[in-house]
């Protein structure tokens, strides 16, 4: 469906991007094409796994690209790479085949605005994919321009529980002062929800069990230790933890749904690290390690209750990094979270 508006948009399409294998790693290595590299420093990675849509796009080869986001897929190479990406509601943009009830495709581009207009193309109905969402009227290019002067903002430096780089945190405070700037009444919060990796990673593992059986053998010989790790841990989901998932989701989206009575969106920062060197795949050490759980820690709650988040261009690092702040809201927020994103400049 996405490729299909964009051509009856006029958009030109160059070609497809690479990915890790099954999309499971949040940084952008596979067999096929070695590692790819973050256009900023190319001893680092663009992430993942929309790594090769974000590089592609950073590096000056594309005007906008397509990701997929099931779990941070769209939001971490947008914070790596100096871009703003936008993980729409489920069902905003039509995705098929292949629908799961966690990921989503959106547009990954240079600022708000070029994303509000790939957002007013991708998002109308298609009529494949059973979840799709009817059409809503919002003009999401015309969103990069509204007023935010009186929204209620919520902020969090590290929801509770993330270890956040020190350079980031500054970054993400610069982002949250142009907030304030531009009239958006913004509060300092602490925990948001719980650390919602091991209810995600449960939820991943549903379809990555079944996916290990029907992958190639000699192919998944190749694959590399951190996507290995990760299958192994989905053979090793039980009923009960399938169980403990639903319950554990249900409970994050209670939290969430209080919090957003109270606020408009909550901010923080989209990844608690910059872009990781190439071949470190979780920086803290395995996924499944206290740990590692490090890189996900921002990103993956709002895939597990189907709410919109996006990663607006905050600012850099003395090294040069670029730093991204997440931007999160209620479902059908999306054009709130592109007006607010739009309000965010790297410059300030």
């Amino acid at each position: 469906p996405v490729a299909a508006r964009l051509r009856e948009g006029g958009a030109v399409i160059l070609g497809k991007t690479t990915m890790p294998e099954l999309s499971v790693i949040p940084v952008t290595t596979s067999v096929a094409f070695g590692a790819t590299l973050n256009p900023w420093d190319v001893g680092r990675s663009p992430g993942g796994s929309s790594g090769g849509a974000a590089a592609a796009l950073a590096a000056g080869l594309c005007t906008l690209a397509i990701g997929t986001d099931g779990g941070g897929s769209i939001r971490l190479p947008a914070a790596f790479a100096g871009l703003f990406g936008l993980k729409p509601t489920l069902g905003r943009v039509p995705y098929w085949p292949g629908q799961t009830d966690r990921t989503v495709a959106g547009p990954i581009a240079r600022n708000a605005a070029d994303a509000g207009l790939m957002m007013n193309v991708i998002a109308r109905p298609d009529g494949r994919d059973w979840m799709e969402l009817p059409p809503d009227g919002v003009d999401y290019a015309a969103a990069a321009g509204a007023p935010v002067k009186g929204l209620r903002i919520a902020y969090s430096r590290d929801f509770g529980f993330a270890k956040v780089e020190p350079e980031v945190a500054a970054a993400v405070e610069r982002g949250v002062a142009q907030l304030k700037a531009a009239g958006c009444v913004v509060e300092e919060i602490g925990d948001v929800g719980f650390d919602a990796f091991e209810i995600y990673m449960i939820q991943a593992a549903m379809r990555l069990a079944a996916m290990r059986k029907s992958t190639d053998p000699a192919a998944m010989s190749r694959f590399p230790r951190a996507v290995h790790s990760v299958l192994d841990f989905a053979e090793r989901v039980g009923v009960a933890d399938v169980q403990r998932m639903y319950d554990g989701r249900n409970r994050l989206g209670d939290m969430l749904l209080a919090l957003f009575r109270r606020f408009d969106a909550i901010v923080s920062p989209a990844s608690p690290i910059v872009a990781p060197p190439l071949g470190t795949f979780y920086p803290d050490g395995e996924f499944d390690s206290p740990a590692g759980r490090n890189l996900l820690a921002f990103a993956c709650p709002f895939n597990l209750v189907h709410m919109p988040a996006a990663s607006a261009f905050c600012g850099t690092t003395r090294a040069g990094l670029p730093v991204g702040l997440q931007i999160a809201g209620p479902k059908f927020s999306d054009a709130k979270l592109i007006s607010l994103g739009a309000r965010i400049s790297p410059a300030a």
